[in-house]
C-alpha cells in the first residue's frame, strides 16, 4: 500500500468516525452504498482529499465512482 493510499484510507476512516458512521475499518473495494455513505458524505470526503493532496477534482467524475478505492485511485492519478 502506498503512502498516499494509507493517508487517504486514514482520512476516510476518520471522517466516518467523526460522523458516527458504523465503520471500524475501511474496505476500499466495498460499494459506497453498502458503507452508508450518502452524497453529502461523499462530497465531504472529496473536499477533504482535495485539501489534503492540494488538488482539484472533477466532483461529478468522483461522485460517479462506486468504491472508495475508486476515490483513492482518482486522487492518486491527480497527484502524479
Amino acid at each position: 500500500m502506498t503512502i498516499m493510499t494509507e493517508q487517504a484510507r486514514n482520512l476516510i476512516l476518520e471522517h466516518c468516525r467523526e460522523n458516527d458512521l458504523p465503520m471500524t475499518e475501511v474496505d476500499l473495494d466495498r460499494p459506497l452504498v453498502d458503507l452508508d455513505l450518502d452524497s453529502l458524505d461523499r462530497l465531504e470526503i472529496i473536499q477533504m482529499l482535495e485539501r489534503e493532496f492540494q488538488v482539484k477534482a472533477d466532483k461529478q467524475e468522483v461522485m460517479a465512482l462506486e468504491t472508495l478505492n475508486g476515490f483513492v485511485s482518482y486522487f492518486a492519478a491527480l497527484t502524479r
